[in-house]
């Protein structure tokens, strides 16, 4: 019997034969965007220099250093989300 929270899969097996079986439904794909991923790097003592190299390398990502030494790093932006 197959419950609202399953779907059918169906799949031939070596002998011809029909294989079914209910499996949970796949994952909704996520609709909001990546948010800031903030890494603490106090232990490494990031330079000014290190950091420009850094944004240089990824220019395609909106990178911060903050006074508490956390390196802040923003996805990329898209058509809707841009300026």
């Amino acid at each position: 019997m197959n419950r609202p929270d399953t779907h059918i899969i169906e799949r031939p097996t070596a002998t011809g034969a029909t294989a079914t079986a209910e499996a949970p439904p796949p994952p909704e794909p996520a609709t909001d965007p990546p948010g800031p991923l903030t890494l603490n790097i106090r232990a490494i003592e990031m330079t000014g220099d290190q950091l420009l190299r850094i944004c240089a390398d990824n220019q395609d990502l909106r990178i911060e250093l903050t006074a508490q030494k956390e390196l802040i790093i923003m996805p990329p932006t898209n058509m809707t989300t841009g300026w």
